[in-house]
């Protein structure tokens, strides 16, 4: 396998409030990670912020700022790396609840 084949593109949400930070963990994952996913085609990274952040926890975010871009091997997908590009951000609207592909929230706020 490649590189670029085994590298896996994604964009979080670093959401830290009252000393908590926000971890979703997805439905027969042992592992908690911050929220996100990846881009659709040629979508740009805030955009799939704000769409990954509406489809997990119905929540739009807001005062978005770019934190990073980390890499480290993928928790769900033996032989994969996760590249991730980073961004703190609060969240508006009603409190964030997890959506079916979804089993928990950690840190809720």
């Amino acid at each position: 396998m490649t590189e670029t084949l085994s590298l896996i593109r994604v964009v979080t949400l670093l959401c830290v409030q009252q000393d908590r930070v926000l971890l979703v963990r997805k439905q027969g994952s042992p592992y908690w990670m911050l929220p996100g996913g990846k881009p659709d085609d040629n979508e740009a990274p805030l955009k799939t912020l704000q769409r990954e952040i509406q489809e997990e926890l119905g929540a739009d975010i807001v005062e978005s700022r770019w934190f990073g871009r980390f890499s480290a091997p993928a928790a769900n997908e033996a032989g994969f790396t996760v590249q991730a590009e980073v961004y703190c951000a609060a969240l508006t609207g009603p409190a964030p609840k997890p959506v079916p592909k979804l089993q928990r929230l950690a840190g809720s706020i």
